[in-house]
């Protein structure tokens, strides 16, 4: 009976167990080769060579596969790790929308891109203050993420919608004129007294007070000021100081007020 020397039934061992691509097949036709009669030294000579050089060709790829997984899986985590840093940065931590920074960047990479009008419509939370005195910040809390999920929710999917800072939020409209905007939010509901008012929604929470739970019925109402933006023809800067120019106007004349 035929036998493989040592060395080479080591080295086929070894190769078949480390390189890619060996199949069962390939193992069979292998070993019929390597029994062949009468040619088994010259076939066993050309197979140690040819096994030898796919087994160095075998630890290579093998090198390089770890080597690409590696640079992959670390791309991967860089980029993981670049989209949490952007979303610190760029997105507001209390209510998921973008922040003040992530907005200006949002408009600055569409006047790169066109010279579009629009409006910003700047809106503040009305007595804000007195539902932190309250009921505590908490409930202030709350409110704020109600405010975003209704300009959310009531605008359209090409609007920008930010959280300014506090309980201040601003709002681009692309291709829409200020009167359309203030036509949009105008007389939109009523509170509970029947006062007329631009957003304004109701809010029930269920507050902790004391280690009891407590009930709290809130009529959320915000005012507003809304400006015409040209980015061909003003900076960002100018626009939102033109809006919030225009808030001063709308909380100078009452709650529940929007201006121009």
């Amino acid at each position: 009976m035929n036998r493989r020397r040592p060395e080479q039934q080591a080295l086929v061992e070894e190769f078949l167990n480390s390189a890619p691509g060996i199949t069962p097949e390939i193992e069979k036709q292998m070993a019929k080769a390597l029994s062949a009669a009468g040619k088994m030294r010259e076939t066993n000579e050309k197979l140690t060579e040819q096994n030898t050089e796919l087994f160095r060709q075998g630890k290579v790829a093998s090198a390089l596969i770890k080597h690409y997984a590696g640079v992959i899986r670390t791309s991967e985590e860089k980029i993981e790790e670049a989209e949490k840093r952007a979303r610190k940065t760029l997105l507001d931590e209390k209510t998921g929308i973008l922040n003040g920074r992530g907005f200006k960047m949002a408009l600055e990479g569409i006047q790169r891109e066109s010279d579009q009008k629009g409006s910003l419509l700047f809106v503040d939370g009305d007595g804000f203050k007195l539902i932190n005195d309250t009921y505590g910040h908490m409930a202030g809390d709350e409110v704020i993420k109600a405010i975003a999920k209704y300009l959310t929710e009531n605008t359209r999917d090409t609007d920008i919608v930010a959280r300014w800072g506090g309980d201040e939020f601003i709002v681009y409209f692309p291709g829409a004129t200020p009167n359309q905007i203030l036509e949009k939010f105008k007389f939109k509901t009523k509170t509970e007294k029947g006062k007329e008012s631009g957003i304004t929604f109701p809010l029930d929470l269920e507050m902790d007070k004391n280690g009891k739970s407590q009930l709290i019925h809130l009529d959320v109402e915000t005012s507003g000021g809304v400006a015409e933006y040209s980015m061909k023809e003003e900076t960002l800067d100018k626009a939102t100081k033109k809006a919030d120019e225009a808030l001063y106007r709308a909380k100078k004349a009452g709650r529940g007020h929007f201006s121009k």
